[in-house]
């Protein structure tokens, strides 16, 4: 059976054993979201490194026994579904949004997770039964093994990948489409602690607070109208080297101005009568 390192090598943002600081090479005053993935040194885990705003943050993931994969305190059944994930819920100052290549590779639009700008469209399933193939180009599974569905070659038979990376052709009817990239036996617990000052040695925890723009919406009423207003309930510094990001206090009262579904909204500071952007996880509704 492939181990979980050799899957990973299909993949154009895995970058293998590299260094911190060759890590941040890749990452440095690029622009937010840019991210690669790689393994430390003499350890069964992996770091997800990240450009943020002014600072590369690096997020550690532990191979729990080949069970699942966990980052801050949320499991997942594979590495592809944290980037899934990511893709829609905020680390610290931003979701990702587009892979580092590994160097002497091409993005390949028939790996679901590398293809960022199709990856919404594409949808994670359970086996309902153990299929076992027939045919050369059959993939085969066991009931409650999760599958990503690359696409429908026909309306009952779909070609799919599996969390080893093997593709190959499934019957339609033998899996259940699921909402969540990851299994509710491993679903993201979204209660996770708060994110410590980040220093050059220090890895990162995912941010607390609203995971997601929906979870954030929730708290905006339907029937809404005119201005909309939030408040900053964690500081968020100027970035002197980008004037489009918004810097506030807490408490500070923000009048949005445009909501961006990945997580980056644009706002008037009413306290300092400034505009610019800011995660939106920062802020909570209000009145």
């Amino acid at each position: 059976m492939m181990s979980a390192e050799e899957s990973l090598k299909s993949f154009s943002w895995y970058h293998g054993t590299i260094s911190r600081d060759e890590a941040n090479k890749f990452l440095e005053e690029k622009r937010l979201g840019l991210f690669l993935i790689r393994k430390r040194k003499a350890k069964s885990e992996y770091v997800l490194s990240v450009s943020e705003i002014q600072k590369v943050c690096h997020y550690i993931i532990s191979d729990v026994n080949g069970m699942y994969f966990k980052i801050g305190e949320q499991r997942f059944a594979d590495i592809p579904s944290i980037i899934e994930f990511y893709k829609k819920h905020m680390l610290d100052t931003t979701t990702l949004t587009e892979p580092v290549l590994r160097p002497g590779t091409e993005l390949d639009p028939t790996v679901v997770v590398n293809n960022l700008s199709n990856a919404d469209h594409l949808m994670k399933v359970r086996a309902k039964f153990d299929f076992h193939g027939k045919d050369p180009e059959d993939l085969p599974f066991k009931k409650s093994d999760m599958l990503t569905v690359i696409r429908k070659e026909e309306e009952e038979w779909w070609l799919a990948r599996d969390n080893t990376g093997r593709e190959g052709m499934i019957p339609a009817t033998y899996v259940e489409v699921i909402v969540s990239p990851v299994s509710p036996a491993r679903s993201p617990t979204l209660g996770v602690k708060p994110m410590k000052k980040i220093r050059s040695n220090d890895y990162a925890k995912p941010k607390s607070g609203p995971n997601n723009v929906r979870d954030l919406q929730l708290q905006i009423p339907v029937d809404h109208v005119g201005p909309l207003y939030v408040v900053a309930i964690l500081d968020k510094e100027a970035n002197f080297y980008d004037e489009k990001v918004l810097g506030f206090k807490k408490g500070d009262k923000i009048e949005v101005l445009n909501r961006s579904d990945n997580g980056s909204w644009e706002g008037r500071n009413l306290s300092t009568g400034k505009t610019g952007l800011f995660p939106f996880n920062y802020v909570r509704a209000t009145k």
